[in-house]
């Protein structure tokens, strides 16, 4: 049997990393005003056919940035400047689950504070 020359390598292992960085994390954690919010990414991800820009859209490079690297909290937030992360993920994220309410009844899709949020660890 003949030895693989070291680049079949090189890309088997870049195809490999590829393709678990198309996934991103299961989850995310949000530490955000009203306290933290967990994402579940990945169930995110797959519902959205890995169409990131869906969510994402600030790229350099090919590099995602993170979404606090330009939106901060709306007490930090400068007037004229990026909105508020609150901001940005309620209309984001809950209007999202809205509109999924409303077009499927049947949508458990959360929408109140509790469902996203650990308000009592905001609290402690």
């Amino acid at each position: 049997m003949r030895a693989q020359p070291g680049w079949v390598t090189f890309l088997s292992l870049l195809f490999l990393a590829s393709a678990t960085a198309l996934e991103g994390p299961v989850t995310i954690r949000f530490e955000t005003d009203v306290g933290p919010a967990t994402l579940e990414h990945r169930g995110h991800q797959k519902r959205l056919n890995h169409d990131c820009s869906v969510c994402h859209h600030q790229e350099e490079q090919g590099v995602r940035k993170a979404c606090s690297g330009c939106h901060k909290l709306r007490l930090e937030a400068e007037e004229g400047g990026p909105p508020s992360y609150f901001d940005v993920k309620m209309k984001l994220c809950r209007g999202c689950h809205l509109e999924r309410r409303e077009k499927d009844r049947a949508s458990t899709a959360p929408i109140g504070c509790a469902e996203c949020h650990d308000i009592k660890a905001k609290a402690n």
